[in-house]
């Protein structure tokens, strides 16, 4: 796990070591995993400093290649993953496996089940560009929200979105993915408690 915060960063710098990720991953030829989620609140409540320590949180369990950012695009509090060697069967029991933590940061209504909508992407399963990649999983975390919220979404595993030329903006999570979500609710307890460290790659 992560001491401290050393891993959490601001969202510029979490867009750029995505990129530097993209090219590191080309070269030696692993995987990594993007994920957005975001806990569902009223509006007044989930505001972009609760993010942030929703962030926190998350990396303190995560391992120590793993990095955390808070979005300040979007409505909610919206949270960002950069998940290195996962693909997207890690993903499920790594984000339920979070939850319980990520509740001790969000206070909800007395009597109300906390909810959260998340969505993910996979270099090179679904994406291999880092607007692609960003993008995917913003699209799919907003579309769950939209969809009724407590799920969590994994795009397609066909053809990959190619790289979108341009640099990102705060106006790049816009359009409908063209994948097709998966709803995943049922994740077995005796999943192990975390995935076995990896040792990384040398760049």
């Amino acid at each position: 796990m992560s001491e401290g915060f050393s891993n959490y960063v601001q969202e510029q710098l979490f867009e750029l070591l995505v990129e530097l990720e993209v090219q590191k991953a080309v070269r030696l030829g692993y995987c990594f995993s993007v994920v957005c989620f975001m806990p569902n609140l009223p509006p007044d409540v989930a505001d972009p400093q609760l993010g942030t320590e929703i962030a926190k949180t998350a990396i303190r369990q995560l391992r120590a290649t793993d990095v955390a950012t808070s979005f300040a695009r979007g409505s909610g509090a919206p949270v960002g993953l950069l998940l290195i060697d996962a693909d997207l069967g890690d993903l499920p029991p790594i984000f339920n496996r979070l939850k319980p933590e990520l509740e001790t940061s969000v206070t909800a209504d007395a009597g109300q089940r906390l909810t959260w909508s998340g969505g993910s992407s996979c270099y090179p399963q679904t994406a291999t560009g880092t607007r692609d990649l960003l993008q995917q999983a913003f699209e799919l975390m907003a579309r769950a929200e939209k969809e009724g919220a407590d799920r969590f979404y994994l795009p397609s595993q066909g053809e990959p979105r190619r790289p979108t030329p341009g640099s990102l903006s705060a106006g790049s999570f816009t359009s409908t993915p063209k994948v097709s979500p998966s709803r995943l609710t049922s994740i077995p307890s005796s999943t192990p408690a975390r995935r076995p460290a990896k040792p990384k790659s040398e760049s």
